[in-house]
């Protein structure tokens, strides 16, 4: 009777042992789950604040675009520099494409800023930029690891309300008439792309420049 106990003692004690080990193997087994569910959140979180990360830059630098294109348009418009030489550093700078910084076929007048360009709305990008800072962006305040491209294109000119055309004015005298009566209308199209993550940004804007003003504004 005494031994029928023990072998009951011993197989209660055995069967509590691989219980208890049981149980420690599923703790580990969910512990391990939830790690490597953690794990993995915590990388798919990082990939996507890196790509905000990456398309905050290139609309940042697509957004810098905007300025740089009217402020480009507005100095060769009013200077007519016959070079790109003229312009100066850093838009004389030759980018890493070969060409420089500001595409010389802006300048003159059979230039893009002195034709109406026929515009694709499905395309509004020219085959070739009016600015690139490949390997020059550095040199316009930009970080290293973006590009921006910036597209200028003259669209119309028009006759603006109000002003000595449209009432008849004439040139009777100083400061009758001319100056404010025709706008020139032109496209800045901007993209700006981040390197590091393959993220591309679009801005695009339109510059009236009105002969005659002071600024062209």
């Amino acid at each position: 009777m005494a031994d029928i106990k023990k072998v009951i003692s011993r197989f209660g004690a055995d069967s509590q042992r691989g219980t208890a080990i049981i149980m420690a193997i599923l703790i580990l087994l969910v512990l391990s789950v939830i790690g490597v569910y953690a794990v993995s959140n915590s990388t798919v979180e990082t990939k996507i604040t890196g790509q905000e990360r990456g398309f905050q830059e290139a609309f940042y630098t697509a957004d810098s675009g905007e300025p740089i294109g009217v402020y480009i348009t507005k100095r060769i418009l009013h200077d007519d520099p016959q070079t790109v030489g003229a312009l100066g550093a850093p838009w004389s700078n030759v980018a890493s494409t070969g060409s420089t910084v500001v595409n010389p076929d802006l300048l003159g007048t059979g230039g893009r800023l002195f034709t109406n360009a026929a515009r694709d709305p499905n395309q509004p990008q020219s085959s070739t930029a009016s600015i690139n800072t490949a390997g020059q962006s550095a040199a316009l305040g930009l970080p290293g690891y973006v590009l921006l491209l910036v597209d200028i294109d003259r669209l119309q000119s028009q006759h603006l309300p109000g002003g000595g055309v449209e009432f008849a004015s004439g040139y009777e005298s100083i400061g009758q008439g001319g100056g404010g009566d025709v706008g020139v209308l032109f496209s800045v199209d901007s993209v700006g792309q981040y390197g590091l993550r393959g993220a591309e940004s679009r801005v695009n804007v339109g510059y009236l420049y009105v002969p005659g003003l002071a600024g062209g504004e």
